[in-house]
């Protein structure tokens, strides 16, 4: 009777959703979701351009933005639950110096290669404008990671997921508005210039700092959380009397050791859209309809298959921390147990998400009122397999990642 009740719990425990740890899927299925009124305001071509700028940003959120917010995550919660409050300061001070020299590094990147990374890298020369305006998203993002890590490990998870959903939000309107802007600068430039280009190229760079113009309000609420809340920890690490941590200068390579596992995970996550990208740019430039056909591909496929992917990792967003909390307490049959369940929660998720786009991409393509829709149907027929392993991918590496075994390996 008590096995069977372990069991229920179990089931229970995988298959709920823990708002905290979904909290930053409702930021990506955001913008997934937000392609779609891009397209609407700015075209097919537009859309092409624009989702090279999303595409860099979505690869630099998931790896330095997400890395840094879960190693300061990990550690905070683990100095507060040793009462290590001096450890936690440092923590997050050495955090901070962690984030500002990750988006310098970036901003330097972008700023000064992004004419070879869009006529090289890319093959789209007409897309330095997007890049440059994805610089200021790519800073805000990566500096925040800091704050927000340290909002969830001290275990405010209403004020975390409120920022999340307010960063949701603020995307897809300021993305809206942005196209609406650059878009009608572009058609009074383009008028003056005799260039139709320059009204997509303007429309999707306007979407762009639109989006960054979003991250640097987030950025600010973060901010503004860590110093209310980081006021009380420092009067705590006045009174502790605990050795231990290291110099901020340890504490900072502690901190960049443990991020790598998370960053090349992110990475290897996020990559797929701009490999995707370089190879069709690669192959495709003699076609003069190749960016518009990437934009149907950005926007409808982009949008199915991303939020089926948020679908199936929100699903088992718990089942990871209650692994942890088994092998903790040495628990071996209920490591096997959640291990199992969370596989076939997703696969019952995925399974039928993949081939529902597979199914019904004509169906998905008609209604977008895509002319030609035999490529776009065989692109939803091909790639719906990407559903379910990206979810894969994500649970198995956050599972290696919290078990330590990527770090041993690297």
């Amino acid at each position: 009777m008590d096995n069977n009740k372990d069991e229920a719990k179990i089931h229970k425990g995988c298959k709920s959703i823990h708002a905290a740890e979904c909290a930053m899927l409702i930021t990506l299925a955001a913008v997934f979701i937000l392609r779609v009124p891009v397209f609407v305001k700015a075209g097919m071509d537009g859309s092409g351009i624009f989702g090279i700028g999303t595409d860099l940003f979505m690869l630099i959120y998931m790896s330095f933005g997400v890395s840094i917010c879960c190693v300061i995550r990990d550690s905070v919660s683990g100095s507060i639950r040793k009462k290590q409050f001096r450890n936690v300061c440092k923590n997050v001070k050495a955090g901070m110096f962690v984030s500002a020299a990750c988006s310098a590094v970036i901003c330097v990147t972008l700023v000064a290669l992004s004419g070879w990374i869009s006529s090289v890298l890319l093959c789209e020369p007409r897309a330095q404008l997007v890049i440059l305006a994805c610089v200021p998203a790519a800073v805000c993002t990566v500096i925040s990671g800091t704050a927000k890590g340290y909002i969830r490990g001290c275990r405010f998870n209403s004020l975390y997921v409120a920022g999340h959903i307010a960063e949701a939000v603020l995307l897809i309107a300021m993305s809206v508005l942005g196209t609406r802007i650059g878009v009608s600068i572009g058609t009074k430039a383009a008028a003056l210039l005799v260039n139709k280009d320059i009204v997509f190229i303007y429309g999707a760079a306007g979407a762009m700092a639109g989006i960054s113009a979003a991250e640097l309000i987030c950025m600010v609420y973060w901010i503004a959380l860590l110093v209310v809340f980081y006021r009380p920890m420092s009067v705590l690490a006045g009174d502790d009397n605990s050795t231990g941590g290291g110099s901020l200068t340890d504490i900072m390579k502690q901190l960049m050791s443990r991020q790598l596992p998370y960053l090349l995970l992110g990475a290897m996550v996020g990559s797929y859209f701009p490999l995707t990208m370089r190879f069709y740019f690669g192959s495709a430039p003699q076609k003069t309809d190749y960016l518009g056909m990437w934009g149907e591909y950005f926007t409808f496929w982009g949008v199915a298959a991303g939020i089926a992917v948020v679908i199936c990792c929100a699903d088992i967003s718990g089942a990871a921390g209650c692994l942890m909390r088994a092998q903790a307490r040495d628990e071996q049959n209920r490591m096997n147990k959640i291990l199992n369940n969370a596989v076939r929660h997703m696969l019952a998720t995925g399974i039928p998400a993949a081939a529902f786009i597979s199914v019904l991409g004509n169906n998905i393509a008609l209604a977008a009122g895509v002319k030609d829709k035999s490529h776009l149907a065989a692109v939803f027929t091909v790639y719906s397999c990407v559903v379910i392993l990206s979810a894969l991918c994500l649970f198995f590496g956050m599972v290696l990642i919290r078990k330590d075994y990527i770090s041993e390996l690297l």
